[in-house]
């Protein structure tokens, strides 16, 4: 922040954040199988992949899509107990409204799948509202420094020169590991967006 006298210019920095509840989560889960041969854990995988779809999508309003399917040889290396030459894994997620994560994460563990992650997330019209709002905020705090400074050397505010402004990284999406074991993490604290501006005004006589 800083004032130039001569060019009776001031310029500032401000932040502005706006909280905004998450209105969309994406669920990535897998259903893991194993076999003497890949095609037989990929088969196994990929009809418990089935199961586990179907039931999500009777129960749950929401997008479910396989995004990954894998086979690894050597199914002992990840649990020695097995005995399997390979191990198989299909990867998918659920894209839904906050709401039904709960059934969402009952309905996948009790198909057979396992839950990895929960990503909390605003949509790009919700997102794109608390920028503006957070955009907002940053520029009246910038006014409201600019006038604080040219009030004390005897002046006013007058046009807007020029602005500048950067999105500052704070919490877009609140990712929740293990979301099954914690009913708090299920209801997540709002989204924060920050944007910062550097705002330069004009200075007048009052």
């Amino acid at each position: 922040m800083g004032i130039t006298m001569d060019t009776r210019h001031i310029t500032v920095k401000a932040t502005g954040t706006h909280e905004a509840p998450p209105d969309v989560v994406t669920i990535t889960a897998t259903a893991v199988a194993t076999g003497a041969t890949a095609g037989g854990a990929r088969s196994t995988a990929r009809s418990r992949g089935d199961t586990i779809r179907s039931t999500v999508s009777r129960a749950v309003p929401g997008e479910i899509a396989t995004v990954d399917m894998r086979v690894q040889s050597g199914a002992a290396n990840f649990d020695p107990d097995m005995e399997a030459d390979f191990r198989a894994v299909e990867e998918f997620q659920l894209r839904c409204d906050p709401e039904s994560v709960s059934d969402a994460v009952v309905d996948i563990t009790d198909s057979g799948g396992t839950v990895q992650t929960v990503r909390y997330q605003l949509t790009t019209e919700t997102r794109a509202t608390a920028e503006d709002e957070a955009l907002q905020a940053a520029m009246d705090r910038a006014q409201q420094k600019a006038e604080n400074i040219a009030g004390v050397e005897g002046l006013a505010v007058g046009e807007t020169c020029d602005v500048t402004t950067q999105r500052v990284a704070t919490g877009q999406e609140a990712v929740v590991d293990d979301a099954w074991d914690s009913s708090e993490s299920l209801h997540p604290a709002p989204i924060v967006v920050s944007e910062a501006v550097e705002v330069t005004y004009e200075l007048v006589d009052p």
